[in-house]
């Protein structure tokens, strides 16, 4: 038995509780997009460059439908390796950005929400928001047992070089991503010595966390008061 509130589309309830446990979320502002400037190759417009050697674009064409026409347009989107073709940059015909993103991966959110919907303790719990490649989230956990605990959920890509703050060249792939921060490593709490957790869309690491999350995160002005408050 369920109750609380979701989104549009969403399988399960996003935020509520159980008969054993209840759950919040807030967004965690991890770093999961990279644009990349790929260059393209002049004597052919539908191959670029990438690393020793060329590609060739990938073509996916979309169809729209558009209300009094009687003929969708198709929309003709290229991929890179690192993702679909976003715009052109400067010299159009020589280079253009491409959008390297978790989001674009198949998502398994609502598998993730109907198991921590069904959940009844914090390991089935924890096992649940495994589930959860994107979006990238803060889960707050509480049970009828006094426990809490905080889970930040989805990929996070270890890049192989930079930090992804400005595009970068993708024809090297100095910059490609590699593995994703592994899931056991994720920032994670269970029952802090203080007794309560805040979660404000802030950085909730320290600069010992040994992997790169990201830089935009809300400026913690919300948990700061909340933090003074408490610790009254």
């Amino acid at each position: 038995h369920v109750t609380g509130a979701s989104l549009p589309g969403v399988l399960g309830v996003m935020i509520g509780h159980n008969e054993n446990i209840g759950w919040g979320i807030t967004i965690a502002y991890t770093d999961v997009e990279d644009i990349f400037i790929e260059k393209i190759d002049p004597s052919d417009p539908n191959r670029y460059f990438y690393k020793d050697g060329k590609r060739t674009f990938k073509t996916v064409e979309e169809k729209i439908h558009i209300k009094g026409l009687s003929n969708p347009h198709i929309e003709k989107i290229r991929y890179s390796v690192h993702g679909p073709i976003i715009s052109g940059v400067l010299d159009k015909d020589s280079r253009c950005l491409s959008l390297c993103s978790k989001s674009l991966n198949i998502l398994k959110v609502s598998d993730g929400i109907l198991k921590m919907n069904m959940a009844l303790d914090y390991d089935s719990f924890s096992k649940a928001t495994k589930l959860i490649n994107a979006p990238q989230l803060n889960i707050v956990y509480s049970d009828i047992k006094g426990n809490i605990g905080l889970f930040v959920t989805g990929d996070v890509p270890i890049r192989r070089k930079g930090d992804g703050q400005l595009p970068v060249d993708g024809s090297t792939g100095d910059y490609d991503w590699g593995s994703n921060i592994p899931l056991d490593e994720m920032p994670k709490l269970l029952n802090p010595d203080k007794g309560y957790i805040i979660s404000c869309n802030n950085k909730i690491t320290d600069n010992n966390y040994p992997y790169f999350l990201g830089n935009s995160f809300m400026n913690g002005f919300r948990a700061n008061r909340i933090e003074k408050v408490f610790s009254k």
